[in-house]
């Protein structure tokens, strides 16, 4: 059976820390679907959290390659280069590559390191 999605077909995963309140993890999902349509680039575009709810990386790894996905990237939505960016974030992707055979996935910058996050903080407490 062929695959229905070409090759080079990118599945973005935005990834937000994940909490125990229901309603900062939908928050956060409102703001990844608001996000969609001003991302043409790729095909699909996905909330995801670290840890403490779902999907996870590799939950949504594993659903989008069953699909024909085979390229990745990884946005993280933390402010800073903590552990988690550092550490725990490559480590899932490590183990997502040794998993899902012929896969490209990319850890792309943090959203912290954005050159503008400041002016845009400052923005926001201005409009206040």
């Amino acid at each position: 059976m062929s695959n229905p999605i070409h090759e080079n077909a990118k599945c973005l995963l935005i990834m937000a820390h994940g909490s125990r309140a229901q309603q900062a993890n939908d928050e956060f999902a409102a703001i990844v679907e608001k996000m969609k349509p001003l991302l043409a680039s790729y095909q699909h575009v996905e909330a995801i959290f670290l840890e403490l709810c779902e999907p996870s990386m590799k939950r949504a790894v594993e659903k989008n390659y069953q699909l024909g996905f085979r390229k990745f990237d990884i946005y993280p939505m933390f402010f800073n280069k903590g552990k988690h960016v550092g550490v725990d974030i490559p480590n899932q992707i490590d183990a997502c590559l040794a998993e899902f055979k012929n896969t490209d996935i990319k850890q792309l910058d943090y959203f912290g390191s954005f050159d503008s996050f400041a002016d845009s903080m400052v923005k926001h407490i201005e409009q206040q």
